[in-house]
């Protein structure tokens, strides 16, 4: 008959759990991809450029290109006649040395003998400053931010053509039991990817053996193990952790999360969570990708400051995840410890209630994580 693993007799605090796995990370090495593949990874570096850019002004429209003191006064009722045809630029060319601004095409006649202007026009009007996109020593990156679609932009127009990034390699080993598909696996996969983490998933088979192998295959920044953490007969996944010696932590004070476990092997970092994807994502949240910001250097997640539209009740001595939507200026509680996809799918937010507290009234302030922040207006 196999035996069956034993629940532990005293949880394991969260800060505990979190010491055990992220004391010692440091962020990865740099490596440099091209733009094509930079979205959404974490800049590994600062680049103050040494000239604005654009270096010159420039046309911000099609037009004539003037100087503004040779056509004070121009109106439709007394132009200003020019001894020559000034000339003419498209929106983005670099302004001729002798102007200071652009006419519109219907503001200047060069059908006679002189050129006529129409309207007078200020200093700078209808260009582009120099500087405008980048000034003298800006950075169109920040070491420890995500890159965006406005970051990749800079970097174009200042010729970059290559950045560096830190990448995170995660490696995901499916040992889940019996009924269970890759739902919570790939769930995981995706968030992370999100993150900008390499990530590698692989299936293994719930024995203790194929579990160890699996984990000692491949070197990785952080290795996720997926399922077998609970207490039935097909759960193999803290057994195969402790018999050899990769143990670190079982059984945590978090809700949802309350089987997950840590470990390590030769300096990497093992965190396994439960199969189901609402316990999974507990310790996702609250582990994971904490982790995963340490590795890649970030600046950590986007964090919303709001008030609680309602109160939030907590069980003393668990870390329970809270979900908030958006409610006006403030944050709604949806569920607290319940983060079934149907929950996690409308929420915005996620905050962590301490396991010393227990909840937050009304009206009080909470900095929220954002599940989505692109989506959350006002954050």
């Amino acid at each position: 008959m196999t035996s069956m693993p034993v629940p532990p007799s005293v949880l394991t605090s969260l800060d505990v759990a979190r010491k055990t796995i992220c004391d010692g990370l440091a962020p990865v090495a740099p490596c440099h991809v091209p733009l094509s593949e930079a979205l959404g990874l974490i800049a590994a570096a600062t680049l103050p450029l040494p000239a604005p850019v654009p270096s010159v002004a420039q046309a911000a429209k099609d037009g004539w290109a003037v100087f503004s003191a040779d056509i004070a006064g121009a109106s439709s009722y007394s132009p200003v006649v020019l001894p020559q045809t000034p000339a003419w630029i498209n929106a983005g060319d670099d302004l001729p040395a002798n102007s200071d601004c652009v006419l519109d095409p219907g503001q200047l006649s060069d059908e006679g003998a002189f050129a006529e202007v129409f309207a007078e026009a200020r200093p700078g009007e209808g260009t582009r400053p120099a500087g405008c996109d980048l000034p003298s020593g800006d950075s169109p990156l920040s070491a420890g931010r995500r890159i965006d679609a406005f970051d990749l932009a800079a970097c174009r127009r200042a010729g970059i053509e290559t950045v560096a990034v830190r990448r995170p390699k995660v490696r995901i080993v499916n040992a889940a039991g019996r009924g269970h598909d890759r739902t919570t696996c790939q769930l995981i996969k995706d968030r992370l990817d999100v993150l900008g983490a390499l990530t590698f998933l692989e299936d293994c088979p719930n024995h203790s053996e194929e579990i160890v192998a699996a984990i000692r295959s491949a070197p990785a920044d952080l290795c996720i193990v997926v399922g077998g953490t609970g207490f039935g007969e097909d759960d193999r996944t803290v057994e195969a952790l402790s018999t050899s010696g990769m143990l670190l932590a079982h059984g945590l004070a978090l809700s949802p999360g309350r089987t997950t476990a840590t470990g390590r092997w030769e300096g990497m970092p093992i965190i396994a969570l439960p199969g189901l994807p609402e316990q999974a994502f507990g310790g996702l949240l609250a582990l994971v990708e904490p982790s995963i910001h340490l590795l890649a250097g970030s600046d950590g997640p986007a964090l919303a400051m709001r008030s609680l539209a309602r109160k939030i009740s907590s069980t003393v001595g668990v870390s329970e995840i809270a979900l908030l939507q958006s409610h006006g200026d403030g944050w709604m509680p949806i569920s607290v410890s319940d983060l079934t996809l149907a929950s996690v799918r409308r929420a915005d937010a996620w905050a962590l209630i301490p396991a010393a507290s227990e909840g937050l009234g009304a009206g009080s302030p909470l900095a929220a994580a954002l599940l989505r922040p692109r989506d959350v207006t006002g954050s």
